[in-house]
C-alpha cells in the first residue's frame, strides 16, 4: 500500500470481516489504525507476499478464503 486509499474505500463499506492493510511504510500504517475493520500489518520488504506474512502472524490458516486487493498507479501516454 502506497497511500492506503483502496483500504480506506473498502473500510467505508463497513465489512463484517477484517481488512488487513499490508504496507512497508510505517506512516501509512499509523494513519489507518482507526479506520473501521482495518488492521495494519507492517511488511518487511517491497516483494513480501502479504498472505504469507498473515499466515506467519497466525492471522490466516489453511483453507481460509481470502480476497487480495492491490491498487497500482499506472501512467499511460497517448502519442
Amino acid at each position: 500500500a502506497k497511500t492506503g486509499a483502496t483500504a480506506r474505500a473498502i473500510s467505508r463499506l463497513r465489512p463484517n470481516v477484517p481488512v488487513y492493510l499490508c504496507a512497508t511504510n510505517a506512516d501509512v500504517l499509523r494513519r489507518h489504525q482507526l479506520f473501521f475493520a482495518l488492521h495494519p500489518l507492517k511488511l518487511e520488504g517491497e516483494g513480501v507476499d502479504a498472505s504469507a506474512a498473515l499466515k506467519k502472524k497466525g492471522l490466516l490458516a489453511a483453507g481460509d478464503k481470502v480476497v487480495v486487493v492491490k491498487a497500482e498507479a499506472t501512467l499511460s501516454t497517448i502519442a
